[in-house]
Parts: structure tokens; sequence; C-alpha cells
């Protein structure tokens, strides 16, 4: 009769888990800057390539900046002013990307009524195009909300 030794090996595994970093402070100017509250997408990424849009009031009023990090967030640009301080309030922007192609709408204040703007960087946020209006019914249009399917956007805003 053979005797057949069964060797079990305990291995302690170490259960990989995502921890938070203790936190970088992505602005230091002394004003506001936040983000949008209309459930809005700020953050987009591709790869360790990472897009952020928010409110800042560095200048007069509120007005769309931009930062990007290309090293999963470690480090990141410094801040790209995606409108300019015209003295017309513009807020609650939305950002999303597919590959090198990024794309930010958000509301403005221009002419009188909120309208839904639109601007995008084919090159992954080095530069960005003119801005171009969506939207221009006499009532408002406000809190843009932005998404992608492959090269398909999707928009969506109240009205």
């Amino acid at each position: 009769m053979k005797t057949v030794t069964l060797l079990f090996i305990l291995s302690f595994s170490t259960v990989a888990s995502a921890q938070f970093s203790g936190g970088n402070r992505m602005t230091n100017d002394p004003k506001d800057q936040y983000l949008s509250y209309n459930n809005a997408y700020n953050l987009a990424a591709s790869g360790e390539v990472i897009h952020l849009v928010y409110n800042d009031k560095a200048g007069t009023d509120a007005e769309i900046s931009y930062l990007r990090s290309e090293d999963g967030g470690v480090t990141w640009t410094n801040r790209i002013a995606l409108t300019s301080d015209d003295g017309f309030f513009s807020g609650f922007p939305s950002v999303a990307s597919w590959f090198d192609q990024v794309h930010v709408v958000w509301g403005d204040h221009k002419g009188g009524n909120g309208d839904i703007y639109y601007s995008r960087s084919a090159n992954g946020g080095h530069s960005w195009t003119n801005e171009v209006k969506l939207t221009g019914q006499t009532g408002n249009s406000l809190f843009p909300s932005l998404s992608t399917s492959g090269p398909v956007l999707h928009l969506i805003w109240q009205d």
C-alpha cells in the first residue's frame, strides 16, 4: 500500500485594497473654487490622464477652469481658464473624454440669459477651441451634464 502525503500550503495573501492618499491641494487662490452641484461630471479620465473642470472665482465672477494630470493625479498642470472674466457668471461645468478628445460644457449668462456653451480639445487638454453657444432660447438653459459613449456625446440640461 502506497502512502500519499498531501501537503497543504497555507498562504496568507494580503488583500489588495484601494486606499486614498493624503490628498493634494489643487488650487492656491484665496477666492472660492468649487465643483458643479448639479450631478454633472467634473472629472474624466482616460488611462493615466485625468481632466478636471471647476468653477473658479479668481476674478470678479465665477469662470470655468481646467486642470490636467498625466500621471494618475500625482501632479497637475497649471490652471487653464476656459472662460474669460467678462463680468458674466460662467458655471456648472461638465467634462467628458474619449482618448485625446476632451469636451467641456457649462452654463453662461452672456447676453442676459443662461445658455449652454461648449469647447473641446483634440489633443488631450493641451489646447482648446473657441467656445460655441449651443442654446439660444429666450429662457434660461442651465446645469448641463455631458457624457460620452465612444465618439458620441450625450448632453442634457435644464431649460
